[in-house]
């Protein structure tokens, strides 16, 4: 009997190692994945299975639409009794793969999942397709990077044209980390899933700024409703978490309901926002909640070939908001408008980057107006963010900026941006004004800056920091000016030196201004000119809250003579009863320094 087994074994191995077997076994597997294929060797192993080794491809094979099949070291067919008999090897009831390498050309995974071959497992055949150690990778189009999921093993077992069973887990691959597995079965003919994807201790990885750390996940899949039963991760230190489902997933017009919850010192209690959406009836609903308030939202949806978005939606009873997500690129933008002001944000989710165009007509802020077009770009800081903090670097540039009615050119800054307010901030406009220190949030906001002139040449400028110059000063000036406490009203001290200039017929070789007081005040001390051998006097104080700032100004001599008065000089601003273009009615006699 063992005689008649090993010739029987011998005999087999002879015929299923032939080079015929070969020829046709490269024909078979090149017309399954669309490509030529050669199989460098063939051996028959324990009775049941063909194993095909040094396996090379001419080109990229095809096991679906847009699913290249780039490679395998290995395939084992595995055959039935009945098939071993009859020496029938085209119809394995199991397929071995090897380090198998399968390539989606196209970004959008979700995308192509809705348009999935279901045609290539409806056919009666059963079979079952081991994976070991394979991979699975996708262009991410914003970067030119790829994504992917490595290490996959598990089986897909094709019980009938009703029933597919899949078993796959895996690790993620790029500049993401962590595990994921998918259970379930899905149905070729009514084109149906029933999948449960479980994802574990995903972030990013330490090369990069981790915005994504410690998430876990459960998500259904189940006829058409796509579920999320758990969602909890971190960013840096702040903790999120999120539910819901989608109804019609696959469908054209899909519906929604999500919840998203944060509870931290980033909104300094906790944050929840509602969204229910119908992408037939165009409409949105929902709630936001958060920083001791309650917006309901109201709006409508868009979808295009990009992505999906929200339009026309009333964030309260003063906020407008537009939204678009590029799903294929991983790129969010926003719109908010707030009367006269715009805001225009672009946020990846690949990179963490943040874009903000800032389009402002009289834009209110600490009781200053501001009227810019300006523009800000944050980037996480990664060793921060890896550390569990959470810190944009950032840099602002801006086309124009007016100040409470005075241009800055060429305004420009950067600072650490955290949850806790701008640190380390350096802020230059025009020939020569530099601000550095910290504006840090809260109630109230608290300000810690110091503001340089540096060499600036007056009868080029005719500015003080935000405000018109008498137009006969001239001279060159120097100095720091500190502003500390609440940023609704800060304390104000400083030093100014003026050299070799004139006012008014009076030439002086050096002027020196000290002051201190409040933005809508400011007392002088110890402020004099020196004009070789003479001395004068400056008296009184910058009062901002009238239209001519130098009114309640004097400059005597040694005998106390006046020989300089402040209200006298010419104001460019309206007076006090005539509105600025724009604003409303006195706001001029509100703005202070």
């Amino acid at each position: 009997m063992v005689a008649v087994s090993i010739f029987g074994f011998f005999s087999l191995k002879s015929a299923f190692e032939s080079d015929a077997v070969k020829a046709k076994t490269e024909g078979r597997l090149s017309k399954l994945f669309k490509t030529h294929i050669s199989v460098g060797r063939v051996e028959y192993k324990f009775f049941r299975r063909l194993s095909f080794s040094a396996v090379q491809f001419e080109t990229n094979g095809y096991v679906a639409p847009q699913m290249a099949f780039a490679g395998v070291t290995k395939i084992v067919f595995g055959y039935s009794w009945r098939d071993v008999f009859k020496k029938e090897f085209f119809n394995p009831e199991t397929i071995f793969f090897r380090n198998p390498d399968f390539q989606l050309e196209v970004p959008d995974v979700i995308g192509w999942l809705r348009k999935f071959p279901f045609s290539n497992l409806a056919s009666q055949t059963k079979y079952t397709v081991v994976l070991e150690n394979g991979s699975l990778s996708w262009p991410l189009a914003e970067t030119g990077q790829t994504a992917g999921i490595q290490k996959i093993f598990g089986r897909i077992e094709k019980r009938s044209s009703q029933e597919v069973l899949i078993h796959l887990k895996g690790q993620f691959a790029g500049n993401v980390r962590g595990e994921i597995s998918c259970e379930g079965t899905v149905n070729p003919l009514k084109k149906t899933w029933d999948l449960r994807v479980r994802c574990t201790h995903v972030e990013h990885t330490s090369g990069s700024a981790r915005m994504l750390r410690n998430l876990t996940s459960v998500f259904q899949i189940r006829e058409n409703r796509f579920s999320i039963e758990e969602l909890t991760f971190f960013t840096a230190s702040v903790a999120w978490s999120a539910s819901g489902e989608v109804d019609d997933y696959f469908g054209e017009f899909p519906k929604f309901k999500f919840r998203i919850a944060e509870s931290s010192r980033l909104t300094g209690g906790e944050f929840t926002l509602k969204l229910a959406g119908d992408f037939k009836q165009e409409t949105l609903r929902g709630n936001l909640r958060g920083w001791g308030m309650d917006f309901p939202i109201r709006g409508g949806l868009f979808t295009d070939s990009a992505g999906y978005g929200i339009q026309n939606v009333a964030l309260g009873s003063s906020v407008e908001l537009e939204a678009f997500f590029l799903v294929r690129d991983g790129i969010t933008r926003l719109r908010l408008r707030h009367g006269e002001e715009q805001y225009d944000i672009r946020f990846s989710l690949r990179s963490g980057d943040l874009l903000l165009d800032l389009n402002a007509n009289h834009m209110q802020l600490y009781g200053f107006d501001i009227s810019t077009r300006a523009y800000l770009r944050a980037r996480p800081e990664p060793d921060s963010w890896n550390s569990g903090q959470l810190v944009f670097n950032t840099e602002l540039s801006s086309d124009y900026l007016v100040f409470d009615n005075a241009p800055l050119d060429d305004f420009k800054g950067k600072a650490a941006m955290t949850r806790e307010g701008f640190k380390n901030l350096t802020l230059t406009w025009g020939t020569g004004y530099k601000m550095s220190g910290e504006i840090l949030f809260g109630n109230p906001s608290l300000v810690d800056v110091r503001i340089d002139a540096l060499n600036i040449v007056l009868s080029e400028t005719m500015r003080f920091g935000f405000h018109q110059l008498p137009e006969d000063l001239s001279g060159m000036m120097k100095g720091r000016v500190h502003v500390r406490g609440a940023a609704d009203n800060p304390k104000i001290k400083g030093r100014l030196n003026i050299r070799s200039g004139g006012l008014k017929g009076l030439t002086f070789d050096k002027v020196i201004l000290n002051f201190s007081g409040n933005r809508r005040f400011l007392q002088l001390k110890n402020s004099r000119i020196h004009k070789a051998p003479y001395t004068f006097y400056v008296k009184g104080g910058l009062d901002f809250t009238q239209p001519n700032i130098f009114s309640g100004i004097e400059i005597v001599s040694e005998d106390r003579l006046p020989i300089w008065r402040g209200k006298d000089v010419h104001s460019p601003l309206p007076p006090k009863d005539e509105p600025v273009s724009g604003g409303q009615e006195g706001d001029i006699n509100r703005k202070g320094f």
